[in-house]
This record gives C-alpha cells, structure tokens and sequence, in this order.
C-alpha cells in the first residue's frame, strides 16, 4: 500500500512539474508570437512605423495584462503603457506590478491608453503595499521556472529596431492564475480522482473475488463429488465472467458426454457381446465334451467359432466407431467437398448390388456442384448403412431412392424405400444402439448400423427424423450448406 502512495506522490509531483513548464513555455511562445507579429515587414522607416504599431496597440490593450515599452538610443520611453522607468537589456527580463498609483501615473503619461473601467477597484483590491521598482535581467525565460515567488509583475522579451529598443511583456498573474489552477487540479482534484479509483478498484476486486470464488466453489465441489453433472451458477451480467461461466460449463459438458460416452462403451459391450462369447464357449464346450465327435464334428465347431469371432470383431469395431465418432475428434478432418461426387460414389458401388438381389436403387442430385462442409469419410459411411439397412431389413423388389437437394440455404439428403418399414411403436427407438424391431430379428446385424447414421449426423449438427413411407421407411436429414456454416 506504501508503494501506491509513494508512486502517487510522485506522480503528483511529475504532473505539478510538466503543469508548471507547459504553462511557461506557453507564456514564452506568445511573448515571442506578439514580438515578431509588431516587428515584422516594418517598411523602409522601421523606427517610426514601430512607433505606430507601438502606439495602435497601446490604445487597444489592456496593461494589465500585456506592456509594451518603447525606448530610444539614450534609455527615454518614447511609447508606453507601463507606469515605471525600466532599464531595457537585449534579453528577457521581470518587471514589477502595478501598485495603488499605477493607475494616475499610467494616465499622466499616456492620456491616449483606454484602461478598463474597474482599474482602480483591481489595484486597490491585489496591491496595497506599495511601490517596488526593482528588476532583474534573464538569459531565458526558462531561468525563473524554478522561481514559485516570481507571480507578480512582468516578464518580457527585450529587442533591437534600429536606434530603438522594444519590450513585449506579459503579466505573471495570468501565468499564476494557470498555475493556481494546475495545483488545484494536482493537488485536489487529481488526489480525489485517484481516491475514487482506489474505491472503484476495490469494488470490482471484491466483485471479481466474489465470482471467481463461486467457480473455484464449484470446480472444488465437482472434483470432490466426482458429478460431472453439476455446472457453475451464472448470475452475473453478460461480461467476460459470464464468457468464461460459458467456457467452463461447456468444458464440463464436453468431459460429461466423454465420461457418459466411456460408461456407455463398457455397457454396450457387456450387453452385445455376453452372448455371442456364451454362445462360442456353449459350443467349443460341447464339441470337446462328446466322446463321439469326429474330426468333421470338431472343424464345424471350430467354423462356427470363427464366424462368432467375425461377428465378434465386426460389433466391436462398429462399437468403437460409434464411439469415437460421438467424441466429436472427427470434426478436426471437416473440409469443404462436393457431395454430388460422394452420392454418385454410392450409386457406383451399390446399384449393381441392387440389381443382383431384385432391387432399384436410383440416386440423384438436384446439382452438379453441391458444397457441404464435413468429413467425407463419415458422410460416405452415413449413407452406405442407409442403404444397406434397407437392403437387410426392407424386403424383396425394393425401390429405393436416395436423393439430396439444396432448399432455403440448407442441404437435405433424403432415403425412401417400399419395403417392410417400421411399425409406430419402433420409429422414436430405431436410432438407438442395439436396437432391433420385431420385424428385423431374424435377420443378421447387430443393431448398430442406424446408430452409426444417427451419430454422423450429430457429429455434423444435422437433424435427421425417420417417418412410415406408406409403404417403406423414408429417412431425411438436414445440413448447413458450406455458405450457411459459421
């Protein structure tokens, strides 16, 4: 705290020093404006044109403010405003104020000068003590700016205009009643403007303590109760705190979902693979078990064996694939693609297998160039288990269409079938992993292959909806277009 006020005092003292020089260097600069202003283009008779320039801005100035003296060779004032005899060197020098009798001398010795009216009340009123008529000579005006007494009178700048001698001054009061100002501000107003910044800065410090406090709370409270589920109270206006509640809260999410995404691989796994490992041992078991088998008896076990263990792996890669693919890490690969190549792509691969089993399967695209920003691997895994989900579970002489068209700056990608479809009760649960409806148990798959399609439209923050296509299935899903992406 005693390192804040000593750099204020020195603050103070640095901006009281920078007031004081500012407020001199702008006296000198007038003086010196005014000397060349009257001295300059005085003509081919400059001592008597400088005597009526000398005399024009006597008449209209007022001399307590500003002096004018105009002398000759020999020391005599010729042209004046200024009430006392004042010996003139080629420099910068201070004269005296005026006293109480400044006003009469003043008049006596030029009748001509226009004073202001409240002369002698302002005479009267600042200077009472009399008469000083001491001076001194200085190199620079630069000289008195260490001098605080050096408030009164006159300072001046001393120059040569052929046989004559000329003094523009300046009075000290107007530089006194600047530097009156300049203390006051430095030493009231400034000292009361720090204060009150001292008192706001110590409101926003308890202010910010008091919120960060209640997200250090709370990150203490999820690290001791492991609940991932709980976030920090935002109650604050909408600032930076607010920003970094949002951060931290949206971190919190993303390690939830991460958490939850981990929880849900081990269950998955336990759920989806009990059986077919059971079912691989049930076999080796009783192969190995009866006295009786053959070596025909032992290799059809061993061939049932592998195709579980085929089954196996391929469920386990499909469930890593969900998995990682909910993670959102694919969303570093996003890139700008024509998804009308992706879509011809698919018709390439899968129309002559439509053929073969009795199908028509028909993709098209309303345009050629069709931008869509993602990962064009998961776009092309997306529709490829659209289309072989409505070859497993659709039935016979299916027509299938797979479509996708830009509409109000969105891209839609649409599948329809004419197969068995889905009943009402199965539609809301087709998206979810393992799930398999009443009409599809018989057939081989392990549930995943929607939940793949539903997982990649999520990475992308598409919505896709399922509904009846009397008959059949119709899927579509909606995407941002690359112009409509943030």
């Amino acid at each position: 705290m005693l390192g804040y006020f000593l750099i204020a005092i020195i603050f103070l003292w640095m901006m009281f020093s920078y007031i004081s020089t500012t407020v001199w260097r702008n006296t000198e600069t007038h003086i010196d404006w005014k000397y060349e202003a009257l001295t300059s283009d005085l003509g081919p008779s400059p001592e008597s044109e400088i005597r009526r320039r000398i005399s024009s801005y006597i008449k209209t100035s007022d001399p307590f403010a500003e002096i004018y003296i105009l002398q000759d060779r020999n020391g005599k004032t010729v042209e004046t405003n200024y009430p006392y005899q004042a010996i003139l060197d080629d420099d910068w020098i201070v004269l005296d104020d005026f006293d109480e009798d400044s006003c009469e001398r003043l008049m006596a010795l030029q009748n001509e000068v226009r004073l202001p009216l409240q002369c002698q009340d302002s005479i009267h009123e600042e200077h009472d003590e009399g008469p000083n008529l001491g001076w001194f000579s200085i190199s620079s005006i630069s000289e008195i700016l260490p001098l605080p007494n050096e408030t009164e009178g006159y300072v001046g700048r001393v120059g040569k205009i052929g046989d004559y001698k000329l003094l523009v001054g300046r009075s000290l009061d107007l530089v006194d009643e600047t530097r009156d100002a300049a203390s006051f501000l430095t030493l009231i107003i400034i000292p009361i403007s720090l204060l009150m910044a001292l008192l706001v800065g110590l409101f926003v410090s308890r202010n910010v303590r008091a919120r960060l406090k209640v997200i250090n709370d709370r990150c203490n409270e999820i690290e001791t109760s492991g609940n991932l589920s709980l976030r920090v109270p935002d109650t604050g206006p909408d600032d930076e705190y607010s920003i970094l509640t949002s951060h931290v809260n949206g971190m919190l999410g993303r390690l939830d979902k991460a958490v939850q995404n981990i929880q849900a691989v081990s269950d998955d796994l336990a759920h989806d693979l009990r059986t077919p490992l059971a079912r691989l041992k049930y076999n080796f078991e009783t192969a190995l078990s009866k006295k009786s088998s053959t070596k025909v008896d032992l290799q059809t076990a061993l061939q049932k064996g592998l195709d579980e263990t085929d089954s196996l792996l391929e469920t386990f890669s499909a469930i890593l694939r969900v998995s990682q693919i909910q993670t959102g890490k694919r969303k570093t690969k996003f890139q700008d693609f024509n998804l009308s190549d992706t879509i011809d792509l698919i018709s390439e691969i899968y129309e002559p297998q439509a053929q073969e089993n009795g199908h028509d399967l028909q993709c098209h695209t309303s345009a050629d160039d069709m931008a869509l920003f993602g990962d064009q691997e998961m776009i092309t895994q997306m529709l490829s288990n659209l289309v072989e989900n409505s070859f497993e579970h659709g039935g016979q002489n299916l027509k299938i269409k797979l479509s996708a068209k830009q509409l109000d700056g969105q891209i839609i990608i649409a599948l329809a079938d004419n197969g068995n479809g889905v009943s009402q009760e199965d539609l809301p649960n087709i998206f979810d992993k393992f799930y398999r409806g009443d009409k599809s148990r018989q057939n081989p798959g392990n549930g995943l292959g929607l939940s793949i399609v539903k997982a990649v439209a999520d990475l992308h923050d598409a919505k896709i909806t399922a509904r009846e296509n009397d008959p059949g299935l119709f899927v579509e899903i909606i995407f941002q277009s690359t112009s409509q992406r943030p």
